[in-house]
Protein backbone atom coordinates (compact mmCIF):
# COMPACT_ATOMS: atom_id res chain seq x y z
CA UNK A 1 0.00 0.00 0.00
CA UNK A 2 2.94 2.42 0.80
CA UNK A 3 4.34 1.34 -2.58
CA UNK A 4 1.16 2.36 -4.21
CA UNK A 5 0.97 5.78 -2.38
CA UNK A 6 4.18 6.82 -3.79
CA UNK A 7 3.65 5.58 -7.15
CA UNK A 8 0.75 7.89 -7.00
CA UNK A 9 2.55 10.89 -5.70
CA UNK A 10 5.10 10.46 -8.17
CA UNK A 11 2.60 10.57 -11.06
CA UNK A 12 0.37 13.67 -9.52
CA UNK A 13 3.35 15.58 -9.13
CA UNK A 14 4.85 14.79 -12.54
CA UNK A 15 1.79 15.80 -14.54
CA UNK A 16 -1.29 17.52 -12.26
CA UNK A 17 -1.06 21.23 -11.40
CA UNK A 18 0.20 21.95 -7.66
CA UNK A 19 2.36 24.39 -6.07
CA UNK A 20 5.42 23.02 -6.53
CA UNK A 21 7.19 25.22 -8.68
CA UNK A 22 7.61 24.27 -12.12
CA UNK A 23 11.26 24.58 -12.71
CA UNK A 24 11.81 22.26 -8.96
CA UNK A 25 9.89 19.05 -10.22
CA UNK A 26 12.57 17.31 -11.44
CA UNK A 27 14.90 17.95 -8.36
CA UNK A 28 11.90 17.33 -5.56
CA UNK A 29 11.28 14.00 -7.40
CA UNK A 30 14.93 12.73 -7.41
CA UNK A 31 15.31 13.94 -3.70
CA UNK A 32 11.97 12.12 -2.97
CA UNK A 33 12.68 9.16 -4.96
CA UNK A 34 16.19 8.66 -5.42
CA UNK A 35 18.16 10.50 -2.74
CA UNK A 36 18.87 7.67 0.02
CA UNK A 37 21.22 8.08 3.03
CA UNK A 38 23.99 5.06 4.05
CA UNK A 39 23.50 3.46 7.40
CA UNK A 40 26.63 1.60 8.47
CA UNK A 41 24.34 -0.92 10.07
CA UNK A 42 21.17 -1.23 8.19
CA UNK A 43 22.31 -0.24 4.91
CA UNK A 44 20.78 2.20 2.20
CA UNK A 45 17.67 3.75 3.91
CA UNK A 46 15.33 6.37 1.79
CA UNK A 47 16.43 10.17 1.55
CA UNK A 48 15.14 12.72 4.05
CA UNK A 49 12.07 14.41 1.95
CA UNK A 50 10.53 10.70 1.74
CA UNK A 51 11.11 9.83 5.81
CA UNK A 52 10.28 13.19 6.53
CA UNK A 53 6.68 12.35 4.78
CA UNK A 54 6.14 8.92 6.28
CA UNK A 55 7.07 10.38 9.89
CA UNK A 56 5.46 13.89 10.06
CA UNK A 57 2.26 12.99 7.57
CA UNK A 58 2.78 16.04 5.17
CA UNK A 59 4.87 16.12 2.26
CA UNK A 60 7.55 19.35 2.54
CA UNK A 61 8.01 21.32 -0.47
CA UNK A 62 9.66 24.06 1.18
CA UNK A 63 12.60 24.84 -1.07
CA UNK A 64 10.47 23.49 -4.27
CA UNK A 65 7.27 25.48 -3.86
CA UNK A 66 5.80 28.07 -6.24
CA UNK A 67 5.85 31.71 -5.56
CA UNK A 68 2.19 31.90 -6.05
CA UNK A 69 0.38 31.00 -3.04
CA UNK A 70 -3.30 30.51 -4.13
CA UNK A 71 -4.34 28.98 -0.80
CA UNK A 72 -2.89 28.87 2.82
CA UNK A 73 -1.23 25.42 3.28
CA UNK A 74 1.93 26.43 4.42
CA UNK A 75 4.83 24.12 2.79
CA UNK A 76 2.52 21.29 2.12
CA UNK A 77 2.15 19.95 -1.10
CA UNK A 78 -1.23 21.07 -2.77
CA UNK A 79 -2.71 20.21 -5.73
CA UNK A 80 -5.26 22.64 -7.56
CA UNK A 81 -8.59 22.29 -9.14
CA UNK A 82 -7.15 23.09 -12.62
CA UNK A 83 -4.83 24.91 -14.47
CA UNK A 84 -6.24 28.50 -14.08
CA UNK A 85 -6.53 27.71 -10.11
CA UNK A 86 -7.80 30.83 -8.46
CA UNK A 87 -8.87 31.89 -5.02
CA UNK A 88 -12.09 29.82 -3.81
CA UNK A 89 -11.54 27.08 -6.39
CA UNK A 90 -12.61 24.05 -5.23
CA UNK A 91 -10.62 21.37 -3.26
CA UNK A 92 -8.62 18.69 -5.56
CA UNK A 93 -10.13 15.53 -4.09
CA UNK A 94 -6.47 14.17 -4.34
CA UNK A 95 -5.34 16.62 -1.52
CA UNK A 96 -7.68 14.84 0.82
CA UNK A 97 -6.82 11.35 -0.06
CA UNK A 98 -2.92 12.16 0.23
CA UNK A 99 -3.91 13.78 4.17
CA UNK A 100 -5.66 10.82 5.07
CA UNK A 101 -2.88 7.87 3.49
CA UNK A 102 -0.37 10.18 4.99
CA UNK A 103 -1.76 10.14 8.49
CA UNK A 104 -1.78 6.52 8.64
CA UNK A 105 1.24 6.07 7.48
CA UNK A 106 2.58 8.82 9.93
CA UNK A 107 1.15 6.72 12.47
CA UNK A 108 2.65 3.41 12.01
CA UNK A 109 6.00 4.74 11.77
CA UNK A 110 5.51 6.71 14.51
CA UNK A 111 4.57 3.37 16.86
CA UNK A 112 7.69 1.40 15.36
CA UNK A 113 9.81 3.75 16.87
CA UNK A 114 8.21 5.22 19.69
CA UNK A 115 10.04 4.52 23.18
CA UNK A 116 8.95 4.92 26.45
CA UNK A 117 10.47 7.56 28.71
CA UNK A 118 9.90 7.11 32.29
CA UNK A 119 8.84 10.15 34.56
CA UNK A 120 10.23 9.57 37.89
CA UNK A 121 9.00 11.57 40.81
CA UNK A 122 11.34 12.59 43.60
CA UNK A 123 12.69 9.92 46.02
CA UNK A 124 11.81 9.94 49.62
CA UNK A 125 15.48 10.47 50.29
CA UNK A 126 15.23 13.51 48.21
CA UNK A 127 11.79 14.37 49.32
CA UNK A 128 13.72 14.42 53.20
CA UNK A 129 16.39 16.66 52.03
CA UNK A 130 14.20 19.59 50.62
CA UNK A 131 11.17 19.51 53.01
CA UNK A 132 13.25 18.50 56.44
CA UNK A 133 11.01 16.49 57.99
CA UNK A 134 11.58 12.74 59.50
CA UNK A 135 10.70 9.38 58.68
CA UNK A 136 9.36 8.69 62.23
CA UNK A 137 6.78 11.72 61.10
CA UNK A 138 5.34 9.41 59.11
CA UNK A 139 5.09 6.68 61.68
CA UNK A 140 2.98 9.19 63.99
CA UNK A 141 0.52 10.02 61.67
CA UNK A 142 1.55 13.90 61.53
CA UNK A 143 3.23 14.55 58.15
CA UNK A 144 1.57 15.06 55.22
CA UNK A 145 2.57 14.32 51.20
CA UNK A 146 4.33 17.87 50.30
CA UNK A 147 2.43 19.94 47.95
CA UNK A 148 4.74 19.05 45.24
CA UNK A 149 5.35 15.81 44.98
CA UNK A 150 1.24 15.92 45.45
CA UNK A 151 1.52 18.18 42.24
CA UNK A 152 4.54 15.55 40.56
CA UNK A 153 2.18 12.57 40.93
CA UNK A 154 -0.94 14.69 39.41
CA UNK A 155 1.27 16.01 36.42
CA UNK A 156 2.80 12.08 35.78
CA UNK A 157 -1.24 10.68 35.84
CA UNK A 158 -2.25 13.62 33.20
CA UNK A 159 0.60 12.93 31.16
CA UNK A 160 0.12 9.15 31.48
CA UNK A 161 -3.50 9.94 30.08
CA UNK A 162 -2.25 11.97 27.47
CA UNK A 163 -0.14 9.22 26.10
CA UNK A 164 -2.84 6.38 26.30
CA UNK A 165 -5.09 8.56 24.60
CA UNK A 166 -2.59 9.36 22.28
CA UNK A 167 -1.49 6.54 21.60
CA UNK A 168 -4.56 4.92 21.52
CA UNK A 169 -5.43 7.26 18.58
CA UNK A 170 -2.39 6.39 16.44
CA UNK A 171 -2.95 2.43 16.48
CA UNK A 172 -6.67 3.07 15.51
CA UNK A 173 -4.64 5.02 12.32
CA UNK A 174 -2.13 2.50 11.85
CA UNK A 175 -4.80 -0.57 11.95
CA UNK A 176 -6.28 1.05 8.58
CA UNK A 177 -3.11 -0.53 6.90
CA UNK A 178 -3.50 -3.63 8.36
CA UNK A 179 -5.55 -5.23 5.18
CA UNK A 180 -6.61 -3.22 1.84
CA UNK A 181 -10.36 -2.86 2.67
CA UNK A 182 -9.49 0.72 4.39
CA UNK A 183 -7.43 2.19 1.07
CA UNK A 184 -10.21 0.72 -1.21
CA UNK A 185 -12.88 2.65 1.18
CA UNK A 186 -10.88 5.93 0.86
CA UNK A 187 -10.78 5.65 -2.63
CA UNK A 188 -13.77 4.32 -3.69
CA UNK A 189 -14.93 7.51 -1.74
CA UNK A 190 -12.84 10.04 -3.09
CA UNK A 191 -14.06 8.42 -6.69
CA UNK A 192 -17.49 9.56 -5.80
CA UNK A 193 -16.98 12.77 -5.48
CA UNK A 194 -16.36 15.50 -8.31
CA UNK A 195 -12.82 15.76 -10.26
CA UNK A 196 -11.79 18.65 -12.23
CA UNK A 197 -11.56 17.78 -15.78
CA UNK A 198 -8.24 19.62 -16.59
CA UNK A 199 -6.30 19.26 -13.84
CA UNK A 200 -3.75 17.79 -15.65
CA UNK A 201 -0.58 19.95 -16.29
CA UNK A 202 -0.26 21.41 -19.91
CA UNK A 203 3.36 19.49 -20.35
CA UNK A 204 5.36 16.99 -18.72
CA UNK A 205 7.11 18.36 -15.67
CA UNK A 206 10.08 16.49 -15.95
CA UNK A 207 10.51 17.75 -19.43
CA UNK A 208 9.90 21.85 -18.73
CA UNK A 209 11.54 21.90 -15.36
CA UNK A 210 15.45 21.21 -15.06
CA UNK A 211 16.80 17.81 -16.23
CA UNK A 212 16.17 15.15 -13.73
CA UNK A 213 19.81 14.09 -11.96
CA UNK A 214 20.29 10.88 -13.20
CA UNK A 215 21.24 8.33 -10.90
CA UNK A 216 25.03 6.52 -10.30
CA UNK A 217 24.78 2.95 -11.55
CA UNK A 218 25.91 1.68 -8.26
CA UNK A 219 22.22 3.60 -6.79
CA UNK A 220 20.13 1.43 -5.14
CA UNK A 221 16.31 2.34 -5.49
CA UNK A 222 14.88 4.21 -2.75
CA UNK A 223 11.77 2.39 -2.72
CA UNK A 224 13.22 -0.68 -1.57
CA UNK A 225 15.44 1.39 1.09
CA UNK A 226 13.78 1.39 4.63
CA UNK A 227 11.93 4.20 5.78
CA UNK A 228 12.41 4.01 9.68
CA UNK A 229 15.97 5.68 11.09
Amino acid sequence: MESFFHVTVYNAVRMLCHNCHQTRVSQFLHDYFDDYTVDHVEGHKCGSVKRSAMTSRQINIDGYKSDKNYVDVGSNLWFFWSTGNSPGAPVHPLNEVFKTLLSWFGAYYTLQGARAVPVTLPSDSNVNKTHGFRPMDALRGNIFLPKTVMASKRETQTIQKAERESREHLESLAQNLETHHAMIKLLVGALKKKWPEDDRAKLDQIQTGSKRPAKASNDRPSKKSKITQ
